[in-house]
């Protein structure tokens, strides 16, 4: 033992043992464990005494039914007052592993949600960027065509305002300047509208990232408020238990010190010089009588003739038969 402390291994456990009580000193844990300790082997005691005063009460009174109650409604109390406590734990514990699996599951679901309207949202900028930019360039594009269109255009009208004199060149002009503004007009209002589509699309998505947020939480509240509801509901059936126990012990302990001090008052009252009534109590004498009469039944009662020879039977220690022992005696 000694050399085993003095190894490595023995050194290091020593002196985590160490740190670990340093710790729990420097922190009031150990005195926090020792006087809750302390109150529950007190609460032992108290209880412990109650229930042999009982038992007494009861004894002192005659009634041995009642002190076995009594002692079996203490053990009842003791083994339910353990259950209790050891499911608290077990339950404080279930709760605490569950709650935490459930945050670390329905925390990935919340993640996992988000990462796909995320991915949702930058596919749809993507996409409006490259239908804006291929907008961009189809209306540039098609204003140098209008321009150039125009241009030609009204060129034309000048030289047919050589030929026809009731040609007016210049409302023509305008004219043609009035169509080319119009189509400039009529690609940037569909270039804006497309624009506008997009940016609702994206409002869609976060208002659908939103609700499914708040469905998952209220899912995993849902589900938080009936685990605790089902723990509470198991710890108040089980003190509800423990306090029926108590209450019955209670009233065993309570009717053994009733019944022992009405036997002290009926000894009391007893005229002088008679002895009180004593409770009924088993004659042993009577017992010890009728016992030699019991070799004598199990001998009649396992009469071996005809199963095993003599030999055999004394060897199992029953011995001869009745009608062999009567034969013997004559």
């Amino acid at each position: 033992a000694l050399g085993f402390l003095l190894s490595p291994i023995g050194l290091v456990i020593a002196a985590a043992a160490g740190l670990a009580a340093t710790v729990a000193w420097a922190t009031g844990a150990a005195g926090e464990a020792l006087q809750w300790l302390g109150a529950r082997f007190g609460d032992l005691q108290n209880f412990a005494l109650e229930a042999f005063q009982g038992i007494k009460d009861a004894l002192a009174a005659g009634d041995v039914a009642l002190a076995a109650k009594v002692l079996w409604l203490s053990l009842q109390v003791v083994w339910r007052s353990g259950i209790n406590t050891l499911k608290g734990w077990w339950l404080d514990f279930k709760g605490w592993f569950l709650s935490l699996t459930s945050d670390i599951f329905w925390g990935g679901v919340s993640l996992v949600a988000q990462a796909w309207f995320g991915l949702r949202k930058i596919w749809v900028k993507t996409m409006n960027f490259l239908a804006d930019t291929l907008r961009a360039f189809a209306n540039t594009s098609a204003s140098i065509w209008d321009s150039v269109t125009g241009f030609v255009a009204k060129r034309m009208n000048e030289v047919r305002g050589q030929f026809d004199p009731e040609l007016d060149v210049e409302m023509a002009n305008k004219l043609v300047d009035m169509d080319t503004q119009r189509w400039k007009e009529d690609r940037e209002r569909s270039r804006t509208e497309a624009q506008g589509k997009g940016e609702e699309e994206l409002k869609q998505i976060d208002q659908e990232r939103e609700t499914t947020l708040a469905a998952i939480a209220d899912t995993a509240d849902a589900e938080t408020r009936a685990r605790e509801e089902k723990f509470a509901q198991e710890r108040k059936e089980s003190e509800d238990a423990l306090a029926a126990a108590k209450e019955e012990w209670r009233i065993s302990v309570e009717e053994a010190k009733t019944k022992k001090e009405s036997a002290m008052a009926a000894s009391a009252l007893a005229p002088a010089g008679e002895a009180p009534a004593l409770p009924p109590a088993w004659d042993f004498g009577e017992i010890e009588a009728s016992l030699p009469d019991i070799e004598e039944k199990v001998s009649q009662t396992l009469d071996v003739s005809g199963m095993f020879g003599a030999e055999a039977a004394g060897r199992i220690g029953i011995g001869s038969t009745t009608a062999e022992r009567t034969a013997k005696a004559s």
